[in-house]
């Protein structure tokens, strides 16, 4: 048999702007509920995740909605499937009318948990047997944030506040379009839609919950909980791509709980609090790691696994170059 190839190292680029966020937040959860995420669902693997969150943004002014990534036409007219939590509109909270979360919300984790477990996703076994409408397999989150932006003033109106930064979280066990073809919707420009549309005045902030590029095991995992010809996995790497570029981070989905790798979403909004770390989207080689600041700043670091850790924090303002290899 042929050998294994040994792969060709890579060069990392990535840059960083300090600042510090405000005390309000307006956060979306857009969560698979494709049938790849069948098993994830079925064993509340995903409401697993999120166990303590809550509990990570005391003291903050925030409202929490939830959507899917399915943003599917009918067939026949074109015209979007407008079930609530779909083509970027915020879905009930589970057991409730309302569609928020907020700081006054009375067992506001249990809510979260229970909407964020999306049982739809096991109506695609059924689909093939009893012939039971399942979400499609085309997972479109970013297309998501964006379709929900545009109906911040219809459909989710009073979710985005003017004056509360805006955070997406996503979950995926698959890419922007399934596997992040040419024809997936683009993390630059839904970024640039999104700082159009409010003048550059709001903060927005992606954390994409996936298969972190090269992580093999946790591909494994996730290929796994195939069944019956249901299912798949791909790396996230647009979605990863989404987090960097808006001072976000990607964690694994194969983590029993992301809350530790969550909590700075509620740090940096507490009394404005700013970043002394970021998250490198590949892990880099030993050694590899180049940091220039601009203004130049005498601040040290290290590397910890995808971490950079400053020895202290960035003045605001700061832009931040790193360069890396990887494999």
């Amino acid at each position: 048999p042929d050998p294994t190839p040994t792969p060709e190292p890579r060069t990392g680029y990535q840059e960083f702007e300090q600042t510090a966020t405000g005390s309000r937040l307006d956060i979306l959860f857009v969560v698979d509920n494709s049938d790849s995420m069948y098993y994830d669902h079925k064993k509340h693997r995903v409401a697993n995740m999120f166990r303590g969150f809550i509990s990570t943004l005391k003291n903050i002014d925030f409202q929490i909605g939830v959507t899917t990534t399915d943003v599917r036409y009918k067939p026949q007219s074109g015209q979007p499937l407008n079930y609530p939590g779909w083509n970027g509109t915020l879905d009930f909270i589970e057991g409730t009318q309302q569609k928020m979360i907020t700081n006054n919300t009375e067992n506001a984790e249990t809510l979260l948990l229970r909407t964020i477990d999306r049982e739809e996703a096991g109506h695609c076994i059924l689909e093939k047997l009893t012939k039971t409408p399942c979400p499609t397999n085309w997972e479109e989150p970013i297309h998501a944030i964006r379709k929900f932006v545009e109906k911040r003033e219809k459909e989710n109106s009073g979710f985005i506040r003017a004056d509360a930064d805006l955070i997406t979280v996503i979950v995926s066990d698959e890419d922007e379009l399934s596997n992040g073809n040419q024809y997936a919707t683009s993390p630059l420009k839904t970024k640039q839609y999104i700082d159009e549309q409010f003048q550059w005045q709001k903060r927005f902030n992606n954390y994409s919950v996936i298969i972190i590029p090269g992580d093999s095991s946790c591909m494994k995992e996730q290929l796994a909980q195939s069944v019956l010809g249901f299912g798949g996995a791909h790396w996230g790497s647009v979605l990863s791509h989404m987090a960097n570029i808006t001072m976000g981070h990607s964690v694994s989905i194969c983590k029993n709980n992301v809350v530790d790798e969550l909590k700075i979403i509620g740090d940096r909004a507490r009394n404005g609090v700013m970043f002394g770390e970021v998250i490198l989207e590949h892990t880099p080689v030993p050694n590899s790691v180049e940091v220039e600041f601009y203004p130049q700043t005498q601040i040290g670091w290290r590397v910890e696994e995808r971490k950079v850790i400053f020895d202290q924090k960035p003045p605001i303002g700061t832009k931040i170059k790193i360069k890396y290899v990887y494999f």
